[in-house]
């Protein structure tokens, strides 16, 4: 350890670079001796705070540097009593510096400016890992509520707005999940042009060609799901939902494609979109229809095997009740109807 510590002093960046690679490489040794590393890391306060200086000077530094560092700071994430000692060598702060930085580089190399689409965005394959690292810190400490409130009253949602343009976007949408709970975000993206709440509704029928990366496509959409679900809280944010591209037949297939299980989400989100008029009828030329009575027989089924009966989900329920003020869907209030009058029968005699 002390002598990475005197690597990291040095002029060059190759003295440097040495310096974070002895000290992967004692965080990374699978023994048991692997903790004890984590604790004289975080505990040495000169170590700490030369990594810190060196993780605030990226711009200065090969981009190797600033990625061996943010793994160093990722690993020590992981430990539940580190995040405080992290906290006071402001390294939540530094990532975000770090990241602004990258969207710069990365903008300014697509030929765009700040004012532009985030779609100019042109990223390396190192700046998403540097990326990719320094949100995956911020995800790991934005779990601690005070945390992820200073994160959002600083720069967090600004940063993620570019962020969700990567390829690996678990990371960003995962932080984006969390700051959907807060007013000033949903304020944000509503002023951020649209292309932030349009980049995730196309984020919903992202899907992936390999089956090993199924459960990665999954967690996106459900991340999506969640986030535009606590957006829509906010009357402009609703909006702009609404006017995204193809977002009412993007749900219905996300709601086709899900286990009954796991579409609560979409549900409560097709509730409150359904609570306009121009989404009801959307929501019905998308196919809705066929969808909700699926779902009302499957509830049907499972409250008639019950004994103790089943509770509608609320989303369902209002869904329901929503779609069914169409006029175009006379069909299915008569379908709903036929189920509702099946189910009290059925109740009635057991």
């Amino acid at each position: 350890m002390d002598d990475a510590l005197e690597n990291l002093y040095q002029e060059t960046a190759e003295d440097k670079l040495e310096g974070i690679h002895k000290i992967t490489t004692l965080l990374t040794t699978n023994n048991t001796s692997a903790t004890t590393h984590l604790d004289d890391v975080v505990e040495n306060d000169q170590l700490m705070g030369a990594l810190a200086r060196l993780f605030s000077e990226s711009s200065h530094h090969p981009i190797e540097l600033t990625f061996g560092i943010g793994k160093i700071f990722l690993s020590l994430t992981l430990i539940e009593d580190y995040p405080e000692l992290l906290s006071s060598h402001r390294v939540g702060s530094l990532c975000l510096d770090v990241i602004d930085l990258e969207l710069k580089r990365a903008l300014h190399r697509g030929g765009g400016s700040e004012q532009d689409s985030c779609s100019s965005y042109t990223f390396k394959r190192k700046e998403e890992n540097v990326l990719f690292i320094c949100l995956s810190i911020l995800d790991n400490l934005a779990d601690e509520f005070t945390v992820l409130r200073k994160m959002v009253k600083k720069s967090l949602v600004q940063c993620l707005i570019g962020c969700i343009y990567l390829q690996n976007v678990g990371p960003a949408l995962s932080l984006l999940k969390k700051a959907s709970k807060f007013e000033e975000t949903a304020i944000e993206l509503s002023s951020s042009s649209s292309v932030a709440i349009s980049r995730l509704a196309e984020l919903l029928s992202r899907s992936s060609n390999t089956s090993s990366n199924d459960n990665e496509s999954i967690t996106v959409q459900q991340d999506v799901v969640v986030t535009l679900f606590n957006l829509s809280f906010h009357h402009d944010c609703v909006a702009l939902i609404s006017n995204a591209d193809d977002i009412h037949s993007r749900l219905v297939t996300l709601l086709e494609n899900e286990p009954l299980v796991s579409s609560t989400n979409t549900l409560q989100l097709m509730y409150h979109l359904s609570s306009r008029e121009e989404d009801r009828q959307q929501l019905y030329e998308a196919g809705i229809t066929p969808h909700l009575v699926q779902l009302l027989k499957a509830h049907t089924s499972t409250s008639s095997s019950d004994e103790g009966g089943v509770e509608m989900d609320s989303g369902l329920a209002g869904l329901l009740v929503n779609v069914s003020r169409c006029v175009m869907s006379l069909a299915f209030v008569e379908s709903t109807v036929h189920l509702i009058s099946h189910t009290r029968h059925h109740t009635t005699n057991r």
